[in-house]
């Protein structure tokens, strides 16, 4: 059963009531005290059953919604479904609070599909588990599907010919979160122009890309001229790859944190001369890094959210790097991206983290 428009626009009129521009927007939530709301509830009927369905009940300490046990013999699909509009989302988080009790079970399911998704072979599932006991929290990370209206279910199976002893399921909170880009219609939208860079700060003839080149290197470098501006050769280890060069002209200069990245998390309201000193900036293990082209332009202006370096052995130092830049520069943090951050580093107690903010979205 799919959810009418007008319902949806109220419900996320009124969460935009209750936050303010810069958290995270609730787009909707249930947490089955009253009732089921917008999610239909509702096994597959095959043969005869004892009232199957969902029922509200108590499950350690809260309310739940709880699949209703059958002593049918026969397969029973137990599904909660509900369609969502991603459609203009940043960042869409799926959060559900559940307590699965795998017994005469054959899975619990996540799954999302198009929006007129029917059949099971409509949809791809997004978690999976056959045996779990004790509420647990998970989130799933919907980005993949911004664009859209998709159709998510929850899906419990029973196998044929085995009668329920135990009650399976229980379902404390369903909650899809997102970030809205703040618009700002009298900022310039982003045009790396707008950042000067390889510029020569110091007049020493030696640009920016010239410099990070003589100071990643692991020998002497050689110079294309006897002035010493252009570099010739010398001996890199791309961090991104564990690659080793001696040849420049394999290697990008990178922003640590991308040019497009850093004006949609605050450099937007810059002037030039920051913008400029940011993009040419030869902090130690900061911005600008000489790595393997092919794994630069990989990566583009994507977020840890978004790529991370096959060099596993990079990854915490490429972790706080990144964080090393935005905290800096003041730049603002998105929650995929800080979530990312958090898998690689863990929850380090002392470390400073930029502030937490969407990504701003520049108008005409």
């Amino acid at each position: 059963m799919t959810r009418s428009t007008g319902i949806l626009l109220a419900l996320v009129a009124a969460a935009l009531m209750s936050l303010d521009a810069n958290s995270a927007l609730a787009q909707a939530s249930e947490h089955f005290d009253d009732s089921f709301g917008m999610w239909q509830g509702s096994p597959r009927r095959v043969g005869r059953s004892k009232n199957p369905g969902w029922k509200r009940v108590s499950n350690a300490g809260e309310q739940a919604a709880r699949n209703s046990p059958t002593g049918s013999k026969v397969t029973y699909y137990w599904k909660l479904r509900q369609v969502f509009d991603l459609s203009g989302l940043q960042d869409p988080m799926l959060t559900i609070k559940f307590d699965f009790r795998g017994h005469d079970y054959s899975y619990f399911r996540v799954q999302i599909g198009d929006e007129d998704a029917r059949r099971l072979a409509d949809f791809t599932t997004l978690h999976e588990e056959s045996e779990s006991t004790g509420v647990q929290t998970l989130d799933i990370d919907l980005s993949a599907y911004v664009g859209s209206s998709h159709k998510v279910q929850l899906l419990l199976r029973k196998p044929s010919g085995v009668v329920e002893r135990r009650i399976g399921l229980y379902v404390h909170r369903i909650e899809l979160s997102a970030q809205q880009p703040v618009t700002i219609e009298d900022c310039v939208p982003y045009d790396r122009d707008l950042f000067s860079h390889w510029r020569d700060l110091d007049s020493d003839c030696q640009d920016a890309r010239q410099e990070s080149l003589i100071e990643s290197a692991s020998s002497t470098v050689t110079y294309l001229d006897s002035n010493e501006c252009r570099v010739l050769s010398g001996q890199w280890q791309g961090p991104y790859t564990a690659l080793s060069f001696d040849n420049p002209l394999f290697l990008d200069i990178d922003h640590m944190v991308p040019l497009k990245e850093a004006y949609e998390s605050g450099a937007w309201a810059w002037s030039a001369d920051q913008r400029r000193e940011f993009a040419n900036e030869l902090e130690p293990t900061g911005q600008l890094w000489a790595v393997q082209a092919s794994a630069n332009r990989q990566k583009g202006a994507r977020d840890p959210a978004e790529w991370l370096p096959s060099n596993t052995s990079f990854l915490n130092e490429y972790a706080r790097a990144w964080i090393d830049v935005k905290v800096r520069w003041g730049l603002t943090i998105d929650n995929a991206e800080k979530a990312a951050l958090v898998g690689i580093l863990g929850d380090e107690p002392g470390l400073v983290w930029p502030a937490d903010g969407a990504e701003v979205s520049c108008g005409n």
